[in-house]
C-alpha cells in the first residue's frame, strides 16, 4: 500500500480510502497481519503523515453468525418466515441495541486510529422485508431502515468530523431520504473512464452534483 499512498500524495489526492480487506466483513476488527509491522494503525498514520485524510470501507448492514453468537443477542440477524435473509451474507437488525452498540464500538476504534472517512457499502438487498420485531415484512423493512438511518445520525452526532459516503448496488438508496443523512453518494464502481460520462450525467437526475 505504501507505493499507492505515495503516488496518491504526489497526485494531490486529499482522501485515501482503504477498500475491503482491512477487516473481515461484518466483524470489523483490523486484520493487522495484512499490513506488515505496525498493522493497520501504522498505515493510517502514514496516510496522515502524507497530508491525506484516511478512510475505510464498511458494510454496516452485513454481519457474521459468529458475531451474533459472540454478542448473544436475540434477533441480532434479520429473518423472514423464520429463515435468515441472504443466508450467505446475514443482515443486521438495527432495532437490536446490542447490534448497534457493536457497530458503534467498531467505528470508535478506527476513529481513534485517525480514520475520518467511511465509505459505507450496501451490496445485498433485504427488500423482501422482515418479520423480525414486526407484524408484516413491509413494516419490518420500514422499521429497520428507519433504525439504520438513526444509526447514521448517531455517528454524525458522535463524530462531527467524520465524512460518510453512501454506496451500494449501483446507486441503490440514492433517494433524498437517504442522501440527507450522508455527506456523499457514490455514483458507480465503473473503472473505465470512457464509460463514465453517461453515468455522471445520469446521476444528476438522482442527486445534487456536490454530493456525487
Amino acid at each position: 500500500m505504501v507505493p499507492l499512498i505515495d503516488k496518491a500524495c504526489e497526485l494531490g489526492v486529499k482522501r485515501f480510502c482503504i477498500d475491503d480487506g482491512w477487516a473481515e466483513q461484518g466483524v470489523w476488527q483490523p486484520l493487522d497481519e495484512n499490513f506488515g509491522s505496525g498493522g493497520l494503525k501504522k498505515i493510517i498514520e502514514y496516510i496522515i503523515k502524507k497530508g491525506m485524510i484516511p478512510g475505510l470501507w464498511f458494510e454496516f448492514e452485513r454481519t457474521q453468525y459468529k458475531v451474533a453468537e459472540m454478542v448473544g443477542a436475540k434477533d441480532f440477524i434479520l429473518r423472514r418466515d423464520g429463515l435468515d435473509i441472504a443466508e450467505h451474507r446475514p443482515k443486521l437488525n438495527f432495532r437490536c441495541k446490542e447490534a448497534v452498540d457493536y457497530l458503534l464500538r467498531a467505528v470508535d476504534a478506527v476513529y481513534k486510529m485517525g480514520v475520518r472517512y467511511i465509505k459505507n457499502d450496501h451490496n445485498n438487498a433485504e427488500y423482501v422485508g422482515t418479520q423480525t420485531d414486526a407484524e408484516s415484512p413491509a413494516e419490518g423493512l420500514r422499521q429497520n431502515e428507519a433504525a439504520f438511518y438513526g444509526f447514521i445520525l448517531k455517528l454524525n452526532e458522535l463524530y462531527p468530523y467524520l465524512v460518510i459516503e453512501n454506496c451500494g448496488s449501483g446507486a441503490l438508496r440514492s433517494d433524498n431520504g437517504t442522501l440527507k443523512h450522508f455527506s456523499l453518494q457514490s455514483t458507480s464502481d465503473q473503472e473505465d473512464y470512457r464509460l463514465y460520462p453517461s453515468i455522471a450525467v445520469g446521476s444528476l437526475a438522482l442527486m445534487p452534483p456536490e454530493k456525487a
